[in-house]
């Protein structure tokens, strides 16, 4: 059976869900670095993971931090930071190599000069803990970065499958494409962290010999307690509020992202107001109906409603949301 030609209207064979003559088959784009840059860092991962896994993992227990023993979710997340910078950093292999290193002396004779002077940039990537300054309506746009260590710009592609946060942290390491930056591999989103406190980390471990990659084992296991350290100094009834909001945010069925969304309002609320009060289910009713009303665009939603879900009054609720309406919008003159 001869070969199916293919439709300049139909899907793209690449799967990119664009029409193909929008994608692979527009000669401009065929020209653009980019589409081979997402190629080579698919590839990437899994020549690293296929080939590597176990080499990874005997590599991941030589920085096994005590400190993180008892904490599984934590100890999860560490080893995730860690593989990326096993795969990127550690010159473990023969010739004193790194994987990236390898895959790139295996595929570089193949690519086109300008694609390969991007993808040698990757390999002298460092991770770093970017700040994100701005998030855009829509999942076109631009997402807006600051890294915490040299307090440079940097711009990643907003996509519809992976939510941000204004104000939240990253740990990751960026490379460049054609016109924008994106992150290697995997990232470690960081909420409720003081961002006064990780400079001072940043800091500390940058000027040590080695500098923040050569010490990120260390630098990765500060980040991760500073996290619990926030929690456990904090009046642990803001807490309770940030979990019974939380709880019953996922029974409605409510995206995770809102629900972050919700929880680091109320981080900043707690940080700026302080605010002193004995029962924690009439802020996170306030709170549910502020993220019902404001993120979802739920008009519907009433006070009353909310108030009876969380067995609290009608006239505290309308208290509390006045008070994180009027921070919000005090935040936005």
């Amino acid at each position: 059976m001869g070969k199916k030609k293919i439709v300049r209207n139909d899907p793209c064979i690449c799967g990119s869900g664009k029409k193909y003559k929008n994608c692979c088959g527009n000669s401009r784009i065929k020209q653009n670095p980019n589409h081979e840059l997402d190629r080579l860092h698919q590839q990437l991962q899994t020549f690293a993971l296929e080939r590597y896994g176990n080499k990874i993992k005997e590599q991941s227990q030589r920085f096994k931090q005590t400190r993180l023993e008892e904490n599984s979710e934590l100890k999860d997340i560490y080893f995730t930071g860690m593989t990326l910078w096993i795969i990127t950093k550690l010159k473990f292999l023969e010739n004193n190599q790194s994987i990236i290193e390898r895959f790139y002396q295996l595929v570089s004779p193949k690519l086109n000069p300008i694609v390969k002077q991007y993808f040698y940039r990757w390999t002298k990537a460092n991770p770093s803990i970017y700040e994100v300054m701005s998030v855009p309506k829509n999942s076109q746009g631009m997402i807006e970065l600051r890294d915490l260590q040299t307090n440079k710009f940097y711009s990643i592609p907003s996509r519809a499958d992976d939510e941000y946060i204004k104000g939240s942290q990253i740990v990751g390491t960026l490379v460049p494409y054609a016109g924008f930056y994106s992150f290697l591999l995997t990232v470690i989103k960081l909420y409720g962290h003081n961002n006064q406190t990780l400079l001072e980390t940043v800091d500390h471990f940058s000027k040590k010999k080695g500098g923040f990659s050569g010490h990120f084992p260390d630098v990765l296991t500060e980040t991760l307690l500073l996290g619990i350290h926030n929690a456990k100094t904090r009046n642990p009834l803001y807490e309770h509020v940030a979990q019974s909001f939380a709880d019953h945010m996922a029974k409605k069925g409510v995206d995770d992202a809102v629900i972050l969304q919700g929880l680091n309002l109320w981080n900043k609320f707690c940080e700026q107001k302080n605010p002193t009060f004995k029962k924690a289910g009439p802020y996170a009713a306030a709170l549910d109906y502020y993220v019902q009303k404001h993120v979802l665009g739920d008009s519907e939603v009433t006070q009353r409603t909310i108030a009876k879900e969380y067995d609290t009054s009608l006239s505290s609720i309308s208290t509390n949301y006045r008070k994180l309406s009027n921070m919000v919008e005090a935040g936005n003159k």
